[in-house]
């Protein structure tokens, strides 16, 4: 269970649609229109999960001529393949026709294209753990959106500051957040506005910044409890809970966590379940409610997960468990709960090797 945000980085997918009606259509937006039936179609191969049949279309449709159109559609169907298989996990496939795809609108001057195509480079790279390369691409995207102002450039802000905050360049991850936020306040994107806050929040606590990452997150908890965004909802919330506790705020702690509880446990999420159980175990036990903590220990650990189906953080909440066993002198469970922590952590570790 993980609870860092954009954990697959979001691709740009294209709408080619005029941003208002007196404006002339750009030169990729009349190709769009020239070619809107193919794309569908296009659009139906890849949703049905059939790459191999987009070259099918190439050559029905004779996209080697020198005509730009053509080209885009080339350009553009490379691109549509590269992300089939970017949503699949295979990275270097991806790599290869997102490369074709940059090189086709580089050479015919599709400007607005390439930008796009370059950012969602710097998403496979960035995947790829290539940060060099990620960074590289991000910023050739970067030049080209901020001269043209295009759409994409919220979603770009975002990706950069995710990246800088992975290679632990935090002032550029704030700087790019800071830059992300009022493009998404502007077009009332809750869900994206929601997501910057718990990032920039989630910086503010890797610098030891717990106050300003308390004031963040609270933003972020109204906004997502508002507007319904559940996922956001849940993240901040367990995250907002973490951040008082680190502050001693235990009462509020609690108040959230009861909060958060509730909702894990009526949309069934086993894993989420066991965790926020776990948290109130230990805020219990800080407020010196041992009996509470006992309880809430006891029902977390009462719920099992397959070995297979834990991640990283599942298997180190063990560690955690264990400690508070010993700590409300429950030595035998202790025990055997560290002895699962360090079996589960030696094959993982192995298994990444």
């Amino acid at each position: 269970m993980s609870f860092k945000t954009y954990i697959l980085l979001p691709l740009f997918l294209f709408c080619f649609q005029s941003k208002a009606q007196d404006k002339p259509l750009t030169e990729y937006q009349k190709a769009r229109a020239t070619h809107s039936a193919t794309i569908d179609k296009m659009i139906e191969h890849i949703h049905a999960g059939d790459s191999l049949a987009f070259f099918d279309l190439i050559k029905a449709n004779k996209l080697l001529s020198i005509k730009k159109g053509d080209r885009f559609l080339l350009a553009y169907c490379y691109e549509k393949i590269g992300t089939w298989h970017y949503y699949k996990g295979n990275y270097k496939t991806t790599i290869l026709y997102f490369d074709s795809a940059i090189v086709i609108s580089k050479k015919n001057k599709l400007q607005e294209l390439t930008s796009s195509f370059c950012m969602n480079m710097g998403s496979v790279y960035f995947m790829s753990r290539n940060y060099s390369e990620s960074l590289k691409y991000f910023k050739y995207s970067q030049e080209i959106m901020e001269k043209l102002k295009t759409e994409g450039l919220p979603m770009l802000y975002g990706n950069m500051a995710l990246l800088y905050q992975e290679i632990g360049d935090l002032e550029n991850a704030k700087r790019y957040l800071h830059r992300n936020m009022p493009f998404v306040k502007l077009k009332k994107e809750k869900d994206s506005y929601a997501k910057s806050l718990n990032n920039l929040a989630l910086i503010y606590k890797k610098e030891n910044n717990y106050k300003a990452a308390d004031s963040i997150y609270r933003i972020g908890y109204a906004i997502a409890k508002a507007n319904g965004l559940l996922d956001d909802y849940a993240d901040i919330t367990y995250n907002l809970v973490t951040i008082l506790t680190l502050q001693k705020k235990f009462e509020e702690a609690k108040e959230f966590n009861l909060e958060l509880l509730e909702y894990v446990k009526k949309h069934k999420d086993v894993s989420w379940t066991k965790q926020v159980k776990q948290n109130m175990a230990q805020i219990c036990y800080d407020l010196k409610d041992l009996p509470g903590a006992k309880k809430y220990l006891y029902e977390s650990e009462s719920i099992s997960l397959k070995d297979e189906d834990m991640d990283e953080d599942d298997i180190n909440s063990l560690l955690t468990a264990a400690v508070l066993y010993h700590k409300l002198g429950v030595y035998d469970k202790a025990s055997q709960t560290f002895l699962k922590h360090y079996n589960l952590f030696e094959k993982s570790g192995k298994e990444k090797n």
